[in-house]
């Protein structure tokens, strides 16, 4: 690439220089044209990201004490390793979380959410397990997070609506409009009451945009937690992905509730947490999970009204 770059005109070079984008502004120019030229090819959806890892993926070729800190569902047990939001450092190399963890699928990882799984996970007692890239690795001194920024507020939920044993049910929230803004045509909460008194919620959306397209499937994000009412706190929760090739899909829109993974061509759980979950922790988690998605953001702040109105 610097050979290249030698045979070239100042005005190329200028040229070039103006096109990059601009988290690649002021790096060093024969790089960010090599990192401009790769990431198309590092952020193409590949259908393995919804298959269970294997031995004979590079990760564990290259670190294969990891393989003992897989779980059934291929998420990696945390406890003891150098994990950070953007990244885990083991064994001298840059471990990335899985694909289907960047925000919208396409961009880099949904930091603000590993960090919450993070807090979450350290708490003493509690654990965290989580899926990673195995494809891709890089050395540990090479690496550079990427910081992507946006928020969201609201009023903290309410325990009385969380704990109340008669809350519970299926709740479709929908948008009625449609276009650029309103990707996100309804989301399904689904809230039951276990055999041990405890509150099970799912949350599934569905997804228009553009974003849920990869490859033949259509993606879309899903939530299980429980929450033990006796103590007012979370004890479990887990995000997965369920993606749907055409026809399951259009079957999928029909539905007017929470479906069983059945129902998804693919099934992948991309992270875990056991543990004690305060409500803050578990509400940030939500929303960080379903990032961009408004009707997230709305059904959090009605269990708050639903608590006021009463």
């Amino acid at each position: 690439m610097e050979a290249d770059l030698v045979l070239r005109s100042p005005e190329e070079i200028e040229r070039l220089s103006e096109n990059l984008p601009r988290d690649l502004l002021g790096v060093p120019l024969a790089g960010a044209l090599l990192e401009e030229t790769v990431s198309e090819l590092y952020f193409a959806f590949r259908p393995g990201e919804l298959e269970p890892p294997s031995r004979e993926d590079r990760i564990f070729r290259q670190h294969p004490d990891l393989l003992r800190r897989l779980d059934e569902d291929g998420l990696l047990d945390l406890e003891g390793l150098d994990a950070r939001p953007s990244t885990i450092i083991h064994g001298g190399s840059a471990l990335h979380y899985h694909p289907l963890l960047r925000r919208h699928f396409t961009s880099h990882v949904n930091d603000s959410l590993v960090q919450t799984l993070l807090t979450i996970g350290g708490r003493h007692g509690n654990s965290l397990r989580i899926a990673v890239d195995a494809d891709h690795l890089m050395p540990a001194a090479e690496f550079q997070p990427h910081f992507e920024r946006d928020f969201w507020f609201g009023p903290p939920l309410s325990r009385d609506a969380l704990d109340d044993p008669r809350a519970v049910g299926v709740t479709a929230h929908g948008d009625p409009e449609h276009g650029l803004l309103h990707e996100y045509p309804r989301l399904f909460v689904d809230w039951r009451l276990d055999k041990e008194g405890r509150k099970v919620v799912q949350l599934e959306e569905l997804s228009n945009h553009h974003s849920a397209s990869r490859g033949s499937y259509r993606i879309l994000r899903y939530l299980h937690a429980i929450r033990d009412i006796e103590r007012g706190v979370f004890v479990h929760c887990d995000g997965a992905v369920r993606a749907y090739d055409a026809p399951a899909y259009a079957r999928r829109s029909e539905s007017m509730f929470v479906t069983g993974r059945q129902s998804a061509t693919h099934y992948r759980k991309l992270f875990r947490v056991d543990g004690l979950i305060t409500t803050d922790q578990w509400s940030n988690a939500v929303a960080q999970w379903f990032r961009h998605n408004h009707l997230v953001i709305e059904y959090l702040g009605s269990i708050r009204s639903d608590a006021e109105a009463r």
